[in-house]
């Protein structure tokens, strides 16, 4: 009942589209609608806007927060005005950040959970938007996984977690986002070849997202500076990664472009065969 509960049911959410629902609105709605007895959250999802239903129902039964359930961003950020952050920049993994994409109304316009704070950005998982920024970002009507700039944020509130805890915020240097391939360069002062440290994590688990499945350790909880070695020996080989301890879109970039590089089987996550990698493969562009 933490953060990390919420954050891993939150991506299981992500792809799913309501308008391909074969039940009418979304079945966060749809959910919200029986418990609240309001019968018309239930849709057209369309016609409902359920970013904070979706906030609610990955919340329920792991945090509290004033406000929830609910459905405006408004009356949530009024009623958890006790819980918003005085400094919007020490959001941290879990808590609800409320966009305003028009400063020119009153009225705010979305809410998304917080995955990753990356410092000059932050990572969400988001209903009822848009895949890309091509799309609809307060009515797209999926759930999805984005980066998002300061400049939207008008006010982050933590949620009170049932289990006392929540991770740490994890401000990153000049972060960079998924899509970016960094190259090695040529000039690195690293010997390959050599012995590779044992494979520190158990059988069976790996580095990786935060909200991902118990296998996965993002190094906000555990094995922080397992997972700095690591990165750091990738620094040490060329690659442009901030060796802070924590899995983020930058080191998932990383990851994937060093997989490639080395014919590795490609998923962004550092298990045993990609760990070992960093110090047996040859350094090459």
């Amino acid at each position: 009942m933490s953060a990390q509960d919420a954050l891993r049911k939150a991506a299981g959410e992500i792809g799913y589209y309501a308008p391909s629902d074969p039940l009418p609105g979304s079945k966060y709605g749809r959910w919200e609608a029986e418990r609240l007895n309001e019968p018309w959250l239930a849709g057209p999802s369309v016609k409902i806007w359920w970013c904070v239903i979706f906030v609610s129902w990955v919340l329920d039964g792991l945090a509290t927060a004033p406000g929830l359930p609910g459905y405006n961003t408004d009356r949530l950020r009024s009623l958890a005005r006790d819980n918003t952050l005085p400094n919007m920049r020490d959001a941290r993994p879990g808590d609800l950040v409320i966009f305003d994409w028009d400063k020119t109304t009153a009225a705010t316009n979305h809410i998304g959970l917080v995955e990753i704070n990356a410092g000059g950005y932050l990572q969400t998982i988001e209903g009822n938007t848009s895949g890309s920024d091509a799309g609809r970002q307060s009515n797209g009507n999926g759930v999805w996984r984005r980066t998002r700039s300061w400049d939207a944020v008008v006010a982050v509130i933590r949620p009170t977690w049932l289990d006392g805890t929540t991770p740490d915020a994890v401000p990153v240097s000049n972060p960079v986002v998924i899509a970016h391939v960094p190259a090695p360069v040529l000039d690195v002062l690293v010997t390959p070849g050599i012995p590779a440290p044992p494979f520190p994590l158990p059988s069976g688990s790996y580095f990786g997202w935060l909200s991902g499945p118990i296998a996965s350790v993002s190094g906000y909880y555990s094995h922080r500076a397992d997972l700095r070695r690591w990165q750091q020996r990738m620094k040490d080989r060329g690659w442009t990664i901030n060796p802070d301890g924590y899995y983020g879109s930058q080191t998932a970039g990383v990851v994937r472009a060093f997989q490639v590089e080395k014919g590795l089987g490609v998923d962004s996550l550092v298990g045993p065969e990609t760990w070992a990698a960093a110090w047996t493969a040859p350094v090459t562009r």
